[in-house]
C-alpha cells in the first residue's frame, strides 16, 4: 500500500515536471507555475479535510509552522520550476530529494519530534545518491 502510493507520487511527480520543462519553454513564469500549482494542490485536498479532525485548540507556536512550512514549500516549489524549467533534469531530479534531508533537520526543531535510526539511514541514501548523480553528471 505506503509503496505503491509512493511509486505513485513519484511518477506524477515526474509528469509534472514535465510539463513544468514545457510551460517554462512557453515562456511562463516560475512564481505564477508555483501559484497555480499550489491553488490546484490546496482545492484538490479540500475534500479529504473533511476525513481529519481539524484541531482548533493549537497555539500561536503550532500555526507558526505551519505558516512557515508554507513559505519554504513555496520557495522550494520556486526553485524546482526554475531547476527543472531550464537546468538540468536528471540533476534537478536528484537534488529534490534533499528536501527530506531538509526536513529531517527541519524536525529537530520542533517539539516532541524524534528522528529514528531508519530515517537517518535515509537521508544517507539519498544524499549518497544525489552525489553520485551529480558526480556522474560531471564526467
Amino acid at each position: 500500500g505506503a509503496i505503491a502510493l509512493g511509486v505513485l507520487g513519484a511518477a506524477m511527480a515526474a509528469l509534472a515536471f514535465k510539463d513544468v520543462r514545457a510551460l517554462k519553454t512557453a515562456g511562463e513564469n516560475e512564481w505564477q507555475m508555483v501559484f497555480f500549482f499550489s491553488l490546484v494542490a490546496a482545492l484538490g485536498a479540500l475534500p479529504f479535510t473533511a476525513l481529519v479532525r481539524l484541531d482548533t485548540s493549537a497555539g500561536l507556536a503550532s500555526h507558526a509552522w505551519v505558516v512557515l512550512a508554507g513559505l519554504l514549500g513555496a520557495l522550494g516549489q520556486w526553485g524546482l520550476s526554475k531547476a527543472f524549467g531550464s537546468g538540468d533534469a536528471v540533476v534537478a531530479a536528484s537534488m529534490q530529494y534533499l528536501s527530506v534531508v531538509m526536513s529531517l533537520g527541519l524536525s529537530w526543531l520542533a517539539p516532541g519530534e524524534a528522528v529514528s535510526a531508519q530515517a537517518l539511514a535515509g537521508v544517507g541514501l539519498i544524499v549518497a545518491a544525489a552525489v553520485l548523480t551529480v558526480w556522474q553528471r560531471g564526467r
